[in-house]
């Protein structure tokens, strides 16, 4: 059994790997690669407040992957109209969640 050195406070304290909890958190989320998935989850439940109800009743897939947000959406003018306007939908989600989270659009 190894036993580690006995340290006290006082040099935990000074130790350079401090964080605050807040910061901790972060750091172990980005680790174990949940960031992604957390935005992905922001994103769906903020999707109907974000474009309305009319576009979210049409969406039935909502998932973001490397930066991509893959949308499958079951109709033909509402896909035609989010692809002409992803800017504006990527530009309109930077600001309600986080920026940089989404570059890409792919509907399917």
């Amino acid at each position: 059994m190894i036993l580690k050195p006995y340290i006290t406070f006082d040099q935990y304290l000074v130790s350079k790997n401090d964080y605050t909890i807040g910061e901790a958190v972060q750091l172990l989320i980005r680790q174990l690669g949940l960031e992604e998935k957390i935005y992905e989850r922001q994103l769906r439940s903020q999707w109907a407040s974000l474009f309305g109800p009319a576009f979210a009743k049409y969406t039935e897939t909502i998932s973001l992957r490397n930066k991509k947000l893959y949308l499958r959406v079951n109709s033909a003018p509402l896909r035609q109209e989010i692809w002409f306007n992803r800017s504006q939908l990527i530009a309109r989600i930077h600001e309600a969640i986080a920026p940089g989270i989404v570059e890409e659009v792919v509907l399917f």
